[in-house]
């Protein structure tokens, strides 16, 4: 797939036939992909959730288990990365490789290894520390330590959609495209970026972050106002003030936190129950019928006061 500015048009391939799509507006949603850099082994062995598919594929690797002779790691999991996304599988990963080693009843011996966690998860705690290579049957760090382990999952971060090199403008330190107020790339008239691919100002100081809080809301935004400019009316500006961050933490429960400071509010179960409603705010399967899809997408619903 390719984006060519100057000539208005999108290239897509489907069924091995390239064909050309012309624009007189476009939005640019492509999102984000993982990021994978040039390590040994990482493509061959190590698993992600960063796709439906690829966590079904990790799913079916944990549920298989116990199938598998006697092996040292059988029942240890390495969680490469610290961020809010290695925490969350990390926790949850515990949960279900207890309850897959309990079949055998061996659950004391399922161990997970990540590099930020909750020490009363029981989850042990690797910081400062690079790995050298994955294999199939555990990780080499660059101090030399080999840790066995028959499941390591690959979690440090998201790049930005490579279509974001097809727009010959300046970008952000992440590559994202710098948008106006109205969610226009700035020196791209025409040309509008939402989600992941964008770089907006949430207030008078904050950016946008790479995640589902602040990419929905842009999406609806950038909806309504490239029609807008179609028509020739004035659209809606971008402001999201308000900022949260719900860390699930598995069976412990969550963490939620407002503010660019993360102050806690809440946490344990109750934390949960938020959590457990963003993820059904997420998902637009509650939507039955277009008419409720519609009217979900009214940008007026996400303006901040």
């Amino acid at each position: 797939m390719h984006i060519d500015v100057d000539l208005q048009k999108v290239s897509v391939q489907q069924e091995g036939e390239i064909f050309d799509l012309s624009f007189d507006r476009l939005v640019f949603t492509a999102g984000s992909a993982l990021f994978r850099p040039d390590l040994t082994g990482l493509h061959e062995y190590a698993f992600s959730t960063d796709t439906y598919r690829e966590t079904a594929k990790l799913d079916q690797h944990i549920q298989r288990l116990p199938q598998i002779t006697e092996q040292e790691g059988k029942y240890t999991a390495i969680i490469i990365g610290g961020g809010v996304t290695g925490i969350e599988v990390s926790t949850e990963v515990m949960e279900r490789l207890k309850e897959i080693a309990q079949r055998e009843n061996k659950a004391s011996e399922a161990r997970l290894i990540v590099e930020k966690a909750l020490h009363d998860l029981y989850i042990e705690i690797r910081t400062n520390q690079t790995v050298r290579a994955i294999d199939s049957k555990g990780v080499t760090l660059e101090t030399g330590e080999r840790i066995a382990s028959l499941t390591t999952i690959w979690s440090v971060g998201v790049k930005v959609s490579r279509l974001a090199a097809c727009f010959p403008v300046k970008k952000d330190a992440l590559g994202r495209l710098i948008v106006d107020p109205f969610l226009q790339v700035e020196g791209l008239p025409g040309i509008f970026a939402a989600g992941d691919t964008a770089s907006a100002k949430t207030d008078d100081v904050h950016v946008s972050m790479m995640s589902c809080q602040h990419a929905i809301p842009q999406g609806k935004l950038a909806g309504h106002n490239v029609v807008c400019d179609l028509l020739g009316m004035k659209g809606i500006p971008y402001r999201q003030e308000e900022y949260v961050t719900c860390l699930d933490l598995g069976a412990w429960g969550a963490l939620y936190t407002k503010g660019w400071e993360r102050i806690p509010v809440s946490s344990g179960q109750e934390a949960k129950k938020i959590k457990q409603m963003i993820n059904r705010m997420i998902s637009p399967s509650e939507y039955k019928k277009r008419d409720d899809l519609f009217a979900s997408s009214r940008p007026v619903e996400f303006r901040m006061n």
